[in-house]
């Protein structure tokens, strides 16, 4: 599967990097949403793994254009599923077998 991440901090994209490849995915990185809107247009992502930071607001403005071309997960230490709406949430700090069940709820729904 193709996965794009979105993500602002720097270490977080290693680590989806990694956990992410060990399980035989391709990812593509963006470090901004407008950087992530183009690639997920581009390169039409199975999915979208993306932290939403704390401006709840630009978050849910993005996520609701990047989810016209892939189906979302969130990936947030603070915001919850029931603040924008999205394939998938995934609380952090995160584990192996969190991704792993995110994947999973992936395949069950194609």
């Amino acid at each position: 599967m193709k996965i794009l991440i979105i993500e602002n901090h720097k270490k977080n994209p290693e680590l989806w990097i990694k956990m992410l490849t060990v399980i035989g995915h391709r990812v593509d990185y963006a470090d901004s949403f407008k950087k992530g809107k183009e690639l997920a247009k581009k390169n039409k992502p199975d999915l979208v793994i993306s932290n939403v930071g704390r401006n709840l607001a630009k978050a849910e403005k993005y996520i609701l254009k990047i989810q016209k071309y892939a189906p979302v997960c969130i990936a947030s230490g603070h915001a919850r599923k029931k603040d924008i709406d999205c394939f998938y949430y995934i609380d952090k700090p995160f584990s192996m077998e969190d991704v792993i069940e995110m994947m999973e709820k992936l395949d069950e729904a194609s």
